[in-house]
């Protein structure tokens, strides 16, 4: 997971590279207008792919009992939260969910925090969808004339791939892990886009109280900045 996340950072960065040039090139130059209609593209883009994709492309699965986790994931404070709370039904029957549209139109902590904590949430076919669409629309909005960040959108995309890894061992290998892990080493992977080993290291294992986990997310990092060199 590793040397899959530290390739797919270097190529995120390297096609955010390209379009950085064209942006200096082609856009900048021009009238502020111009840059105001490039994030009011960007945005309307975003929104229709996300909802067509959440609308067509998202399973409906029936929701499981009502469970409670440590919400440490991004947050300073301890408390306990529903995490069938921040499922989205859109369009799906009651006492369903759309899985894709709980990662799509939930805030970035909160779908992070569901792929670090629900078991059996996300079908594989949803988790890969939404790495390709997120990745591909990550990458076109860092550069736009708006403040934006990677850090989130790294490790929401790397959650996503490691739970994928997961559903996938489990599925088809019949290994009894749990997913949860997983998605950490995998936010963990994909920190090629922005190397920040030691400091993401302490990062994860306060956000997730989880310090045993110490050891594997710092050769995941070492092996991920590795690989995107």
């Amino acid at each position: 997971m590793g040397i899959v996340g530290g390739l797919l950072g270097a190529l995120f960065n390297c096609i955010n590279k390209r379009l950085a040039k064209y942006r200096m090139k082609n856009v900048h130059p021009k009238a502020r207008v111009i840059r105001v209609l490039e994030s009011l593209l960007v945005s309307m883009v975003t929104t229709v792919v996300i909802f067509v994709a959440s609308m067509t492309l998202g399973e409906c699965r029936d929701l499981s009992p009502p469970t409670t986790h440590n919400s440490t994931v991004l947050e300073a404070v301890n408390v306990n939260v529903d995490v069938n709370s921040t499922i989205r039904q859109f369009f799906c029957s009651n006492k369903s969910y759309n899985d894709m549209a709980t990662l799509f139109f939930n805030p970035q902590e909160v779908a992070i925090h569901q792929l670090f904590h629900q078991d059996a949430t996300f079908s594989p076919v949803t988790l890969s969808i939404f790495f390709v669409l997120y990745f591909l629309l990550a990458c076109w909005t860092y550069g736009v004339s708006v403040p934006s960040g990677l850090f989130v959108p790294s490790l929401l995309c790397g959650a996503s791939l490691g739970r994928l890894v997961a559903n996938v061992l489990k599925m088809n290998l019949g290994m009894q892990i749990y997913p949860g892990t997983f998605a950490l080493i995998g936010a963990a992977a994909f920190r090629g886009v922005v190397r920040m080993t030691i400091s993401l290291t302490v990062i994860l294992i306060e956000s997730t109280n989880e310090i045993t986990y110490g050891l594997p997310i710092m050769i995941t990092l070492m092996v991920g900045d590795t690989s995107s060199a």
